[in-house]
C-alpha cells in the first residue's frame, strides 16, 4: 500500500518507539531478575555459569539489564521496534504494517507476554534470540542483497555473519537449533541460485554450530541426560520419548501454538482468505489445492474461536477423555498443514515463496525441539509467534488494496496498535504502581523496626512471572537491600 509520505513514515516510527518505550518503563523486576540482579548473579557469571546453563549471552544481558533500569528500558524498546522494522522491510509491506506487527506482537496470550516481553530475564532469552535471527534475515535480504561485493567487503560480511551466528547461538536452545537448520537451508538455497554467494552464506550456520558446541558443552546438559540436573530433564528411551511427546504436544504445544493466540490466529486466517479470493483466478492452476487449504485453515480457526469461548460445553469438551482431550492437538496440526499447503500452491515470485516457506519451517523446527525437554512453558512459543507474524506480513504484501482504502487501512492499523498498547499500558501501569507501593511499604516497615510486614497480591498478577514471590522472598530482599530478618507475608 502506498500513498504515505516519508515524513508520515518517520512519525509512525517515532510514535511506535515512544509508545513502546513508555510501556517498557512500566515492567517491574520479578522472579529470576532478583537472582541475576544480586551478588548471586555475579557469582554465576564468574563461574562461567558452570553446570547452570549454556545461555551465556542471554544471561550476561540479564546481568546488565537488572542493574541499569534505564538501559533495560531503552534496550527493550529498541529490540521490539527494531524487530518490527526488520519484519516490515523483509516482507516488503507498506509502513502501515509496522502498526499491525506491534499490535500482533503485544496481543500474544497473557502468559507469553508476561514471560517473554515483560519479564527482564525472559526478554533477554526469548525476545533477543528471535530478534538476532531476524537480524540475519534482514542483513541478507535488505542490506547485503547485492551479491557484487568486493573481496574486502565479502570478508567483512563473512566475519560479521560468523560472529552473529556464534553469539546468537548462546541464548536459548530451541532457537539455536532452528537457526542452524534454517541457516544451512538458506546457504544451500543461495549456493544453488547464485554462484557468487557460494561461501558467504555458510558463515552464519558455521558460527551457529560453533556457538551450539560452546553452549551444549556446559555441564547442565549432560546432567539433564543423566537425570541429575536440578531443572531440566530429557527422555532417555523410546517409551519415555513417546510419552514426553504426547504430554508436551497435547498438553501445551497443540493448545498454545496457535489456538490460544486468538488475535494472531484470526489475523492469519483473514489475510490468507482475502489473498485467496483476490488471486484465485490468477492461481486457478492449483485452485483445488488452494481451496481445500483455505477451507481447512478457516475450519481450524473457527474451532479455535468456539472452544475458547468460556461456556460450559466447550470446557467439558476440551477436558473430556478421548477425542476432546486430543482435539486441540489434531486441529493445530490441520491448521499448519493447511497453511503449508497454501504456501506450496500459490504462484508468487520465487524469493517470496522461499521466505514464506522459511518462516513455516522455522516455526516447525523451533516447536519440534520443545517436545524433548522439560519443563516446557508458554514463553518457548514466542519465537514461533514472531515467525508467524513475519509470514502474515509476507502474505499481506501480496494483497492489492484499492486506492480509496488506503486511509481506511491505515486508520484501522493505527486503532489496532493504539488499542493493544493502551490495554498493555493499563495492566502494567497498575502493576508498576502496586510494585512501588509494596516496596515502599516494606521499606517503611524497616525504618520503623517492624519484624513483619503484610503486603497484598497484585491485581493483575497473572501478567507477571512469579507474582506471589513466595519463592523469591530472600532474593527480593537482597535485590532491594532489605534486611533478611524482616518477614514479608502475603495476603
Amino acid at each position: 500500500m502506498g500513498g504515505m509520505s516519508k515524513g508520515m513514515n518517520k512519525y509512525i516510527w517515532i510514535f511506535l518507539f515512544l509508545a513502546v518505550l513508555i510501556v517498557c518503563s512500566l515492567f517491574p523486576y520479578t522472579a529470576d531478575d532478583f537472582t541475576f540482579g544480586t551478588e548471586k548473579g555475579i557469582e554465576l557469571w564468574k563461574s562461567g555459569f558452570r553446570n547452570y546453563s549454556g545461555r551465556y549471552v542471554g544471561h550476561t544481558m540479564v546481568l546488565l539489564l537488572t542493574r541499569y533500569k534505564l538501559l533495560r528500558i531503552m534496550v527493550m524498546a529498541a529490540f521490539f521496534v527494531g524487530l518490527d522494522y526488520m519484519i516490515v522491510r523483509i516482507s516488503g509491506c507498506g509502513q502501515y504494517a509496522s502498526l499491525l506487527v506491534i499490535a500482533l506482537m503485544f496481543a500474544v496470550p497473557g502468559s507469553v507476554f508476561a514471560e517473554s516481553i515483560a519479564w527482564t530475564s525472559g526478554f533477554c532469552i526469548y525476545t533477543t534470540s528471535i530478534t538476532f535471527f531476524v537480524l540475519y534475515l534482514f542483513l541478507i535480504t535488505c542490506v547485503f542483497s547485492d551479491q557484487n561485493l568486493s573481496k574486502r567487503k565479502r570478508a567483512v560480511v563473512s566475519i560479521l555473519f560468523l560472529v552473529l551466528g556464534y553469539l546468537s547461538a548462546m541464548i536459548v536452545e530451541h532457537v539455536t537449533i532452528m537457526q542452524i537448520v534454517l541457516g544451512m537451508g538458506m546457504a544451500f538455497w543461495a549456493w544453488r541460485k547464485n554462484a557468487n554467494a557460494k561461501i558467504l552464506y555458510f558463515f552464519y550456520p558455521l558460527g551457529s554450530v560453533l556457538g551450539a558446541i560452546t553452549m551444549f558443552s556446559n555441564g547442565c546438559y549432560a546432567a539433564a541426560v543423566a537425570g541429575t540436573d536440578f531443572y531440566r530433564s530429557v527422555p532417555t528411551n523410546i517409551k519415555a520419548l513417546y510419552e514426553r511427546l504426547c504430554e508436551q504436544y497435547f498438553g501445551l504445544i497443540g493448545k498454545q501454538m496457535i489456538l490460544d493466540n486468538i488475535v494472531l490466529m484470526l489475523f492469519t486466517a483473514l489475510i490468507v482468505t482475502i489473498l485467496y479470493f483476490q488471486k484465485m483466478e490468477k492461481w486457478e492452476k492449483w485452485g483445488k489445492g488452494l481451496r481445500a487449504s483455505v477451507i481447512l485453515l478457516d475450519f481450524s480457526v473457527m474451532y479455535g474461536l468456539l472452544t475458547r469461548i468460556n461456556v460450559s460445553w466447550s470446557n467439558v469438551w476440551r477436558k473430556s477423555e478421548g477425542l476432546g482431550r486430543h482435539a486441540d492437538g489434531m486441529v493445530n496440526a490441520i491448521f499448519w498443514l493447511a497453511l503449508f499447503g497454501f504456501t506450496i500452491f500459490i504462484c508468487v515470485e520465487e524469493r517470496k515463496k522461499a521466505r514464506m516457506i522459511a518462516a513455516l519451517m522455522g516455526i516447525a523446527c523451533a516447536s519440534a525441539c520443545l517436545v524433548f525437554v522439560a519443563p516446557l512453558s508458554s514463553r518457548c512459543l514466542f519465537a514461533g509467534y514472531v515467525l508467524q507474524i513475519w509470514y502474515c506480513m509476507e502474505c499481506l504484501s501480496l494483497i492489492t488494496w484499492k486506492q480509496g482504502l488506503n486511509r481506511t487501512i491505515f486508520g484501522l492499523s493505527f486503532l489496532s496498535a493504539g488499542l493493544v498498547l493502551c490495554m498493555v499500558f493499563t495492566i502494567y501501569n497498575s502493576l508498576y504502581r502496586e510494585d512501588k507501593q509494596r516496596l515502599e511499604k516494606v521499606r517503611q516497615a524497616v525504618r520503623e523496626n517492624q519484624e513483619e510486614v503484610v503486603i497484598t497480591r497484585f491485581k493483575y498478577g497473572d501478567y507477571l512471572v512469579g507474582y506471589s514471590w513466595d519463592n523469591w522472598d530472600t532474593r527480593y530482599k537482597q535485590f532491594y537491600d532489605i534486611p533478611l530478618e524482616v518477614k514479608i507475608r502475603y495476603e
